[in-house]
């Protein structure tokens, strides 16, 4: 299942499907539901990316033709020299340089399936997840000192569970831990994909850092200050 943030999401339109398979003489059927990744052609990658560059394509037809190509080097024979592959290199230049439009794209190519060039995109995705995750830098008037993203990268340990409303909460989206008061203790929040939110209450921050890597394996490497 795909770990884009729904606030994120954006999807390949009709036109814009339309468009590219006149443009490169590709099948097309209306009830294609996956049509970049159904006509992707590891050999044509080259013309691919000249298109992307060089054809004033709108930002609909970039996002579907990115699939198309990310879909083309899946297919490659190899994909472990990608890093040094002059075409691989464009398309590294072009996410970065355009990671607004394609941060769909990125986010679900690196973190939701194990395609063999997710390591790739995860790489860029690192970059950019903390600006485009939704993290808030308070809870009302409590404000926060440190957050973290829960990725891929921290094993949900099941340790402990959360409950709101009656409901356990399954694994969290976000970690944040408050400011000391007078007395150095602190909040744990954890925020889920439905917006719910957890807390606990620590005697030092140091306290509430443990907690988290407690429950999330691997959180410890993911704070940064607000």
């Amino acid at each position: 299942m795909s770990s884009v943030p729904e606030h994120l999401w954006r999807f390949w339109t009709k036109d814009s499907m339309e468009s590219l398979a006149e443009k490169f003489q590709l099948p097309y059927d209306i009830s294609d539901q996956d049509w970049p990744w159904q006509v992707s052609d590891s050999t044509r990658l080259t013309e691919f990316i000249k298109s992307y560059k060089h054809d004033g394509l709108t930002d609909d037809e970039k996002f579907t033709l990115m699939d198309l190509i990310l879909q083309s080097f899946e297919d490659l024979d190899s994909v472990e020299d990608l890093q040094e592959n002059k075409r691989w290199l464009e398309i590294n230049e072009i996410l970065n340089q355009n990671i607004e439009l394609h941060i769909y794209t990125v986010w679900y190519w690196a973190d939701g399936y194990d395609f063999r060039i997710s390591p790739l995109l995860t790489e860029i995705l690192q970059r950019y997840k903390r600006k485009f995750m939704l993290i808030p830098k308070k809870i009302g008037s409590i404000e926060f000192l440190m957050t973290a993203v829960i990725d891929k990268t921290c094993i949900h340990t099941k340790n402990c569970s959360h409950k709101h409303n009656s409901k356990i909460l399954g694994k969290a989206k976000w970690a944040a831990i408050t400011k000391a008061d007078t007395n150095g203790s602190c909040y744990l929040f954890m925020g889920y994909p439905n917006d719910e939110l957890s807390d606990t209450l620590h005697d030092s921050i140091e306290d509430a850092k443990e907690q988290a890597e407690w429950e999330y394996e691997g959180i410890s490497n993911n704070w940064q200050n607000t």
